[in-house]
């Protein structure tokens, strides 16, 4: 009976420092995305390639995200920028610059659920102007800095 009950308790143990063992691989790394200005950038998801683990930056630029080890790489993604990978390594701070993608959109439309060019749209479609936005009756420090190039 006593051999049985320090067979289980050895497994336990065993199962236990295994268990461990594979918490110990992941690991969290942190950091800030910049524009080519240095200025953080929000919104900007990061992902660990490969799998379903994303976090998106705060309104500084700063993220942290949990990789399940040093050969992760972190995928940047932002809206108007160029996507960029980077692997994680020894680093547990990654700090990342992401550059401007210039291409033209055609006559792109925004709706409820999507996006589609212009051409592929039935029906009515209303254009909006920088300076029409700029004239509505609202306070937004970032609006009225904008809008001053506007004018």
């Amino acid at each position: 009976m006593i051999k049985h009950f320090l067979k289980k308790a050895l497994l336990l143990q065993l199962f236990l420092l295994f268990t461990a063992v594979l918490f110990a691989q992941q690991k969290a790394v942190s950091g800030k995305v910049t524009d080519a200005d240095g200025k953080g950038l929000p919104g900007v998801t990061v992902s660990v390639k490969g799998t379903t683990t994303a976090v998106a930056t705060n309104g500084d630029g700063f993220y942290t995200i949990t990789v399940p080890n040093n050969q992760a790489v972190l995928r940047f993604t932002g809206v108007g920028y160029l996507n960029s990978d980077v692997v994680v390594g020894a680093r547990t701070t990654l700090n990342n610059s992401l550059l401007k993608d210039n291409k033209q959109l055609d006559d792109v439309i925004v709706v409820g659920y999507g996006t589609k060019k212009r051409v592929n749209v039935q029906g009515a479609v209303s254009t909006i102007k920088a300076a029409e936005i700029c004239l509505l009756p609202t306070f937004n420090l970032h609006l009225l800095t904008e809008c001053r190039g506007l004018g």
